[in-house]
């Protein structure tokens, strides 16, 4: 399979270390947005535009893979379930695959609607 490769990928080797150490802190809400964007202005004086830097360090979600949700290798389904504390009912969404064997690894995504 061929591997789109998008210029902000071939440049990425080059902007430092720190500038993912900052997107690390800013993904992980250890820093807000704009104190993200302020150190990377000090990266710009440099010789980077700011565009080139945040393609380059944020993920472009677009090309993740995406399975379909009638996929006959898959099973799923929602499902409900009470919520800690009494605080009423939570609902989610549950893919396993279809002919499951043996123990599988766990990816849990949690979305908070604030």
């Amino acid at each position: 399979m061929l591997k789109h490769t998008t210029s902000s990928e071939k440049a990425a080797h080059l902007i430092p270390q720190e500038a993912f150490d900052w997107y690390d802190e800013y993904a992980h809400g250890k820093i807000s947005r704009r104190e993200f964007l302020n150190r990377l202005g000090g990266l710009a004086v440099l010789g980077f535009s700011m565009t080139a830097l945040v393609d380059a360090l944020t993920p472009n979600y677009a090309l993740a893979e995406q399975v379909s949700f009638n996929d006959p290798e898959i099973k799923a389904t929602y499902e409900t379930f009470s919520s800690p504390n009494g605080h009423g009912e939570g609902r989610g969404y549950l893919v396993m695959p279809q002919k499951k064997t043996i123990k599988s690894p766990t990816v849990l995504v949690i979305h908070e609607n604030r």
